[in-house]
């Protein structure tokens, strides 16, 4: 009898400690928050783009006691990468990108001074904590370089110090944390390197009068390798490069700038989706080839070649439904999508209400600098087609219907020839903006007289409106 109890006892201990496994605990005290507020940890599985998010994640939720909070996280095999949000009554500045894993049961700790980590697993956290701490260092003043083309060099020369120096303390910490927080690490500080500073150079650069001094200044820089490129290629055959925040946005880039920007070609999807596809493998493979086609689904170039092939191959279930949700709203000869809004005095409109008509929707909000400098191009189309079988409807995504019809009323936005349409606060999780993930404003989506998906416009500041024009002028 005792041995049968002791048994169960001993299972049930097991399995007790199993379960306990599947969690992490991240728990703390930070005196800048009181009683009433709370923490708030933003948890994903690929990465911590949550303002944009690729993928699906989790929220978590604990309040304040005592100025001390405790969340317990669920966490599987893979290490998550999370947002930590202090409240939202105090100036706490969240911690970005800090990973957990499964069995870690981590204190934050507050000084005036910032953060440090204690308890099982922490010692990750402190290193990400550091490698941030070096880089600020590092790059302080770096915007004062961006005044002349030629500071891209200082740019350059900073990033690449920085990124030793950091590569440098992950080396030295690298008995402390797990395999896998190692190469995830690694992976983000390899961004840094390889996207840091092509990023600031499209970025400031590339389409200014001053383009050619920039790119001679970048391309007669004397790039040191910090990185041994035989360790790289092993180093890109790590499966967890799937789970990389930001791992295939830097080589996206590098290879913008390598094989377009230098050689002072247009960047093509198809040219880059062979790239990758030729010369990468695996899961890694995967990654770069769903990012692309992501972050480009709302280009002008048509999608519908490199993603039904990416779906033939891709097997990572989270990418197939991500392309498979691209396919459904973004590719030419869809079906589109029957939304249901508002207008400026209440009356509910739906796209089925203008079939044999084209259409165009124009999604914007009130502050969009991009959105204010678009307006004129599509005024003089809407005057063009104003008699037309032709509709403008201008999307508005504001939180308060007070603030979008005082921006109407102001005319930076749109013209008199529109039907102004409202998602009623909902902002980017009305459904229309789930349906074409929309993320970022203006965008614009023609649609054709039959209810199907068109070409995605070109932007008429880059063309004055001819491929708009044409689309329409074709279609009616």
């Amino acid at each position: 009898m005792k041995n049968i109890l002791l048994t169960t006892l001993l299972v049930v201990g097991a399995a007790m400690r199993i379960y306990a496994s599947d969690y992490a605990v991240i728990s703390g005290s930070v005196s800048q928050i009181e009683k009433g507020d709370s923490v708030i940890v933003l948890v994903s599985k690929y990465g911590y783009s949550f303002s944009e998010p690729l993928f699906e994640f989790k929220v978590y939720k604990a309040p304040i006691l005592n100025h001390r909070f405790n969340i317990k996280i669920s966490v599987g095999n893979i290490p998550l990468y999370t947002e930590i949000r202090f409240g939202s009554k105090h100036k706490v500045k969240p911690l970005i990108g800090y990973l957990i894993e499964k069995g870690d049961n981590i204190t934050v700790n507050s000084t005036p001074d910032g953060f440090y980590f204690t308890g099982k697993g922490s010692e990750k956290l402190n290193v990400i904590y550091d490698i941030d701490r070096i880089e600020k260092s590092d790059l302080k003043g770096i915007g004062e370089d961006l005044v002349h083309p030629e500071g891209l060099n200082n740019i350059f020369m900073k990033i690449d110090i920085s990124a030793s120096h950091q590569l440098q303390l992950l080396e030295t910490r690298k008995p402390d944390i797990s395999n896998e927080a190692f190469v995830l690490i690694k992976a983000q500080i390899l961004f840094k390197l390889y996207g840091e500073g092509v990023s600031r150079y499209y970025q400031n650069f590339s389409r200014d009068s001053l383009s050619q001094i920039a790119l001679k200044t970048v391309i007669n820089y004397p790039k040191p390798e910090i990185v041994n490129p035989s360790s790289v290629y092993l180093f890109n055959k790590n499966e967890l490069l799937q789970y990389s925040a930001t791992y295939a946005t830097a080589l996206i880039l590098k290879y913008q700038f390598d094989s377009c920007y230098v050689r002072h070609r247009p960047f093509l999807i198809n040219p880059c989706y062979k790239f990758i596809k030729n010369n990468y493998s695996g899961r890694l493979r995967e990654r770069l080839i769903t990012n692309l086609l992501y972050y480009y689904r709302g280009d002008d170039q048509d999608l519908s070649k490199p993603l039904n092939d990416a779906l033939t191959f891709i097997r990572n279930n989270d990418f197939v439904k991500l392309l498979f949700k691209i396919k459904s709203s973004r590719l030419i000869g869809t079906q589109a999508y029957n939304f249901k809004l508002i207008d400026t005095i209440g009356k509910m409109h739906r796209l089925s209400d203008y079939k044999g008509k084209v259409v165009l929707m124009d999604f914007w909000y009130t502050g969009c600098g991009n959105c204010i400098q678009i307006a004129p191009y599509l005024e003089e189309l809407e005057k063009t087609y104003a008699n037309r079988p032709v509709i403008f409807l201008s999307i508005n995504i504001d939180r308060t219907r007070n603030q979008w019809i005082k921006s109407i009323n102001g005319g930076k936005y749109n013209s008199h020839y529109v039907t102004n349409l409202f998602t009623n606060g909902k902002e980017l999780k009305h459904p229309i903006c789930l349906h074409y993930n929309i993320n970022a404003c203006p965008t614009l989506i023609l649609i054709d007289k039959s209810g199907a998906l068109m070409q995605n416009p070109t932007d008429p500041r880059i063309d004055n409106g001819y491929n708009l024009k044409k689309q329409i002028l074709d279609s009616i």
